[in-house]
């Protein structure tokens, strides 16, 4: 059995998708099953995404870029029930992103979904990809290949609670998290299929459209 923060859905695109990409799973350590179980709208840009970066990879060397979406709380309506669910109810507050590419060409982008509803309990988590890639500046997105992406739960306690609600990934800015666990590692696939880990890891559908659309000017329909 895999953990329970990825979805079963996602290991079947995967397999169906990338047959010849090495992948890593991590499985929930805390039960075994001989038999399959039975599986089970606004939004603030505080700083909107460089939107022409990702066509060519054009991130020069020692240069960054990032974006930052807050989910506000809202009154229920027809039109904001799912923007009120988001936040009242799973705890959804940001999602950023931030594309670097170091001084020897390496360009690495991370993205988190920052998530308070077990702040009562004391912590909050941060649902985290990472992916990178050697593909040099002016690569047709399209074309360039991941030398790897992973999915991992960053749990924030204590004083580190305060930090990572008040950082900026986009800016630059490092917040330690208390514990990490990476779910999965897939590695040497196309960089497009960010789209659908991203769609299927996030639990926000506000905050992933409005970056997708932001980003990427691709159209989400729910």
């Amino acid at each position: 059995m895999v953990d329970s923060y990825i979805k079963p859905g996602l290991l079947d695109w995967i397999k169906s998708s990338f047959r010849s990409s090495p992948l890593f799973v991590r499985l929930y350590p805390h039960a075994a099953y001989t038999d399959l179980p039975l599986i089970d709208l606004e939004e603030a840009v505080v700083l909107p995404a460089n939107p022409n970066w990702w066509k060519n990879l054009t991130i020069h060397n020692g240069t960054r870029t990032g974006s930052v979406y807050l989910l506000e709380d809202c009154l229920p309506s027809k039109e904001t029930s799912l923007q009120y669910w988001e936040y009242r109810f799973t705890g959804i507050r940001k999602l950023e992103t931030i594309v670097s590419r170091d001084h020897n060409g390496h360009l690495s982008m991370m993205l988190e979904e920052v998530n308070v509803r077990d702040n009562s309990s004391g912590f909050i988590i941060g649902r985290c990809i990472h992916l990178d890639t050697n593909e040099p500046f002016g690569t047709p997105f399209e074309e360039a290949t991941l030398k790897h992406l992973d999915l991992a739960i960053n749990v924030y306690f204590k004083t580190s609670i305060a930090q990572r609600m008040t950082a900026s990934l986009a800016k630059g800015d490092k917040v330690d998290a208390t514990y990490r666990t990476h779910l999965l590692r897939i590695e040497n696939i196309p960089f497009p299929s960010l789209f659908l880990f991203a769609q299927t890891f996030f639990l926000s559908k506000n905050l992933v459209k409005e970056w997708l659309e932001d980003q990427f000017h691709l159209t989400v329909t729910e």
